[in-house]
């Protein structure tokens, strides 16, 4: 299965964000990219293509052009028109062209799935050319020129607009903008989503189609039931402050379905138990029992769909001690009883009984 990490990007500032904006460095000669740069100190062609600021004669793979990609790129955030995140995301991206957009996820693959096919390679490039990409990165210890990854299918496999979901297909897109960010520990799920549909792409297992349909809706709802928590989250709120919790992130996910108190959860970041909760409250959005809730259900939908265990036995397995408590936070997310998700005869069914009602949540059944 591919690998698919969040990481903390290096982005414009908004307001420099049109002029940073650069063409590939691959679409551009060098005369044309020094015209570029001679306008525009700002263009990001400045790092892509750094043998503009050298010499005429200077040769296009002389270390002295990686040094001044590096340079130019480390002057750009010392000026501050590019920021790091503070903790590591995924992103949701948009781009149009000529009236039609493609939307999708950013994050880190692994080299290894590149190599060994699991990530499909985008096109046959020469090797000088990998090797004066290689070199860059490594100079500038930053990957500048991100690949996206696009695959078209049948309308009817990739497109939940069809099947009665183009209503709220459309509003959950135009929730999510061209500069969203998903922090890495707030939404566990959006990686599992993302490698569940390469894996359903790449298998095609039984339904698959239905599945990809499934599990990209889910993902949407997901990321959208993040937005307005993360916009109520007051300004205030320090990095130091939010990375304080990851500790207790963490530990949730390794150990949810075990048993422990939210005292040790602040325990664990060194915060007393009233600072943790307040702390844990402005950067998530939620209680870090109903965060940790969420993830055991998040995992208890997984076997519901992939395995044959009982009921009882998945609830006790993501750590819930009462099938009772299991029930009515899973009916309160999902929108459904644990039994009507499993006993729909596909996932296309168990998604057309369930109606969008509110961005608060997964889905809410239809009344």
């Amino acid at each position: 299965m591919a690998v698919f990490q969040a990481f903390r990007a290096l982005r414009p500032i908004p307001e420099k964000a049109s002029s940073i904006a650069a063409l590939p460095y691959d679409v551009v000669t060098r005369e044309e990219a020094k015209l570029i740069g001679d306008k525009n100190p700002d263009s990001f062609l400045h790092v892509d293509r750094p043998e503009m600021d050298l010499p005429d004669e200077t040769d296009l793979y002389d270390a002295k052009v990686y040094d001044k990609a590096r340079e130019n790129l480390q002057n750009m955030e010392r000026n501050g028109i590019l920021k790091q995140d503070e903790t590591p995301c995924y992103y949701i991206y948009e781009l149009t062209r000529n009236g039609r957009s493609q939307t999708g996820l950013v994050g880190c693959c692994s080299i290894d799935d590149y190599m060994n096919g699991v990530v499909k390679k985008h096109e046959l490039t020469r090797e000088d050319k990998e090797q004066d990409r290689i070199r860059h990165v490594d100079t500038c210890d930053a990957n500048t020129g991100p690949i996206f990854l696009a695959c078209r299918y049948p309308q009817e496999l990739l497109d939940p607009l069809t099947g009665g979901y183009a209503k709220q297909t459309s509003e959950l897109l135009r929730k999510i903008n061209s500069a969203f960010l998903i922090p890495a520990g707030h939404s566990p799920s959006v990686s599992f989503y993302f490698n569940q549909i390469c894996y359903s792409i790449q298998e095609k297992p039984s339904n698959h189609h239905l599945k990809v349909r499934s599990d990209f809706l889910s993902l949407l709802i997901d990321a959208v039931n993040f937005l307005p928590k993360q916009e109520a989250a007051p300004e205030t709120l320090d990095s130091a402050s939010t990375l304080s919790i990851v500790p207790a992130l963490e530990y949730i996910k390794q150990n949810y379905m075990t048993t422990f108190s939210m005292d040790y959860l602040a325990e664990l970041c060194g915060l007393s138990p009233t600072h943790f909760r307040r702390i844990f409250n402005l950067a998530m959005g939620r209680s870090p029992l109903e965060y940790l809730n969420t993830v055991r259900i998040n995992k208890a939908c997984y076997q519901l769909r992939s395995t044959e265990n009982s009921i009882l036995n998945i609830s006790e397995d993501v750590g819930f001690h009462s099938i009772s408590s299991f029930n009515r936070y899973f009916s309160r997310m999902i929108g459904m009883s644990p039994r009507e998700y499993r006993c729909c005869d596909s996932q296309d069914e168990r998604l057309q009984k369930a109606k969008i009602m509110k961005f608060n949540g997964w889905m809410e059944a239809e009344r």
